[in-house]
């Protein structure tokens, strides 16, 4: 496999069942151009008609550190679209403006279809946050 195809020790084009945290420490700085991430929101709740526990969820500051990780390995330039949800938003936004390098340039809503009551009062939108990291 030429460099051409790796990032790192990654190979591109393929899908990895990673911890990201860990596999993000292994891509060179300044290589990635677009990050796209659902992270866990770090409040250990169990999510899902499966009631199942998603991995690195009992850390509260799970996306701070994801962030710092995401500054290094990103050109200058390029765009982090963030999702979260209504809880975590005023916290992530104002740890962005205080502590990264990132621009905040957007808020994207997304509205979901067909979404029923189920157990309660669900959200029927998801928040994106679109970061921009800068030179």
């Amino acid at each position: 496999m030429s460099p051409r195809e790796k990032l790192g020790e990654f190979a591109l084009n393929s899908v990895y069942q990673i911890d990201c945290l860990e596999a993000m420490k292994k891509i060179p700085n300044r290589s990635v151009d677009l990050i796209i991430t659902d992270p866990p929101y770090g409040d250990n709740c169990n999510y899902g008609r499966w009631n199942k526990k998603i991995a690195n969820n009992q850390h509260p500051l799970i996306n701070c550190i994801a962030l710092f990780e995401f500054q290094r390995i990103l050109k200058n330039n390029a765009v982090v679209y963030n999702f979260t949800s209504w809880k975590h938003y005023p916290f992530l936004t104002e740890f962005v403006m205080r502590y990264t390098c990132f621009k905040i340039r957007h808020m994207v809503v997304c509205n979901k279809k067909g979404m029923k009551l189920g157990y309660g009062f669900r959200n029927k939108h998801e928040l994106i946050l679109v970061l921009e990291k800068g030179k």
